[in-house]
């Protein structure tokens, strides 16, 4: 096994990720700037195929489902042995998913939240600009309706009920950055 890359905030994460592409990432979750949570969506909306290990201090429900919802392969305590994280690392490379049992009864049967795809975030990303849908729909070239069928679909996995509540869940995850 070869490290080709470390981060210190979220948004370095996934630019180290499109310049080395590794076959594993390990991913903290308290990162600086977009959280781990966040940053593995967002590899994931780019690389579908990509293959995250969460390493975490916290086994909370709240941060196992939701690395686990983001898309991550597996999630693992930090102070598990050396055997253990490289079992993971190579049971997540092969594809499958590695979370102890002690982890998984932290997640629910079905996984609340899935990933944002990116026709989503492009649209998140307009609404967070201010636009209306007609107006997102004239800017993507697809109609009103598609984007209102979008938007439902966004605000069900952020589980938001309006356009603002969903951006504003989208900037407290660190999808979104005020720039």
């Amino acid at each position: 096994m070869e490290v080709v890359g470390q981060a210190e905030t979220g948004w370095r994460a996934v630019e180290l990720f499109r310049q080395h592409r590794p076959e594993v990432v390990l991913m903290d979750l308290r990162l600086p700037e977009m959280d781990g949570t966040a940053a593995t969506a967002a590899i994931l909306r780019e690389f579908p195929d990509a293959r995250i290990l969460v390493l975490s201090h916290y086994e909370s429900e709240h941060d196992v489902s939701g690395a686990m919802g983001a898309g991550a392969r597996g999630y693992l305590r930090k102070d598990v042995g050396a055997e253990t994280l490289l079992a993971a690392i190579r049971r997540v490379a092969s594809g499958e998913t590695y979370v102890p049992a002690t982890l998984a009864a932290h997640l629910p049967a079905t996984p609340a939240r899935f990933a944002i795809s990116k026709r989503e975030f492009e649209i998140l990303k307009l609404v967070f600009k201010g636009l209306s849908n007609p107006e997102i729909g004239e800017a993507l070239g697809i109609t009103e309706g598609t984007v209102r069928v979008h938007m439902g679909n966004i605000m069900n996995k952020l589980g938001v009920k309006r356009r603002t509540e969903a951006v504003s869940a989208a900037l407290a995850k660190g999808l979104l950055r005020v720039e």
